[in-house]
């Protein structure tokens, strides 16, 4: 199961993060990849995002997951900030985010 979280996290890395990334391209195309990315790994699956399933339900018991986990939502939150930079101060989208419920 570990294996898979790991996967899992190279794949958001590759397919999300290197388009956050990918300053050459726009940002509105950037985001619409993003999006179809997003939708594909949590909506077009029967189970939903393997991420959020395995969060809610094993990183109390199992806690050799939580790292990758948080690893992957972080990687999955520091890549929106750049999409708002271009119309606002580089802070003000990690306040928005820092005011995001955390356990």
């Amino acid at each position: 199961m570990l294996q898979l979280l790991i996967i899992y996290h190279e794949l958001l890395k590759i397919n999300l993060c290197s388009l956050a990334y990918a300053e050459q391209l726009t940002c509105k195309w950037r985001l619409s990849q993003i999006v179809q990315v997003l939708e594909s790994c949590c909506f077009d699956t029967p189970v939903g995002c393997i991420m959020d399933n395995i969060g809610l339900e094993a990183t109390q018991s199992v806690h050799k997951f939580t790292k990758i986990i948080i690893s992957f939502f972080e990687d999955w939150i520091g890549a929106f900030p750049l999409f708002f930079s271009y119309s606002m101060t580089s802070q003000k989208p990690r306040q928005w985010l820092s005011r995001l419920p955390r356990k």
